[in-house]
């Protein structure tokens, strides 16, 4: 659109018919537009009209193209659509706190990238590294993961979502996968924005710490210091050590 010189064009071969344009891939995205320059036989120059496929129309006359208009069907607001367009998942990101019982949610962008534009992406949530959105639920609305509340089996783990873009016309696009320890792929604009945690592992706050390897050492004679070491585990909670003890 806006584009077209119907002045350097060719000639049409029947009165009132213009030539067919078989859309390309190239076109996709783009609203099209139709120009046709009146000439006669003796090359005699009248006006230009022209209508493009989102329905605006042009005529130099003045007469604003009485009769014409745009009777195209389907695409995208008067831009063709390619039926084989990959769709494109990117900007996903992970968000909330990074403790048990609390919900992490993921939010991204779908890119019809000029194909079928209704966006039936597939989700998963896991372990990083074991998650498969090709075999997750459809997303309900475009643009939310659904939330993943953080159970006791997670503590411990990175945790991971994962999407994997896919259109009402059941073509399957990229797979963007983002971490909370702050790794992705296939995540242009993405990232983690998960909060506490342990390097992005989710801490239980109900976890009992262990205390081990608790060993004695030193002269047993008067005078003399026993001494003692261990082990402290925070056993996927809190991880500050606050631990007691008593000789005796």
């Amino acid at each position: 659109k806006g584009k077209t010189d119907a002045a350097k064009g060719e000639t049409v071969a029947q009165s009132g018919v213009v030539p067919a344009h078989t859309i390309v891939a190239a076109d996709a995205g783009k609203v099209l537009e139709v120009g046709v320059q009146a000439k006669n036989g003796a090359n005699a120059v009248g006006n230009t009209v022209k209508v493009a496929t989102d329905g605006t129309v042009s005529d130099d006359s003045g007469n604003n193209n009485p009769g014409g208009g745009n009777e195209s069907e389907g695409g995208d607001n008067g831009k063709p659509i390619d039926t084989n367009a990959k769709p494109v998942v990117k900007a996903l990101k992970v968000k909330g706190p990074l403790e048990v019982g609390k919900d992490l949610t993921g939010t991204y962008q779908f890119d019809a990238n000029n194909g079928n534009g209704t966006d039936k992406s597939t989700f998963a949530w896991g372990e990083k590294g074991k998650t498969d959105a090709a075999k997750g639920e459809v997303i309900a609305k475009s643009g939310e993961v659904p939330a993943h509340t953080i159970v006791a089996a997670d503590a411990g783990k990175v945790l991971e979502v994962g999407v994997q873009a896919k259109n009402g016309a059941n073509v399957v696009g990229n797979t963007a996968k983002v971490a909370t320890d702050g790794s992705m792929s296939e995540n242009d604009g993405g990232g983690n924005e998960s909060e506490g945690g342990d390097n992005g592992k989710p801490l239980d706050p109900t976890a009992k710490p262990v205390v081990k390897a608790l060993k004695v050492k030193g002269p047993l004679e008067v005078g003399k210091d026993l001494t003692g070491t261990y082990q402290f585990d925070a056993n996927n909670g809190n991880g500050t050590d606050k631990s007691t003890f008593a000789w005796g």
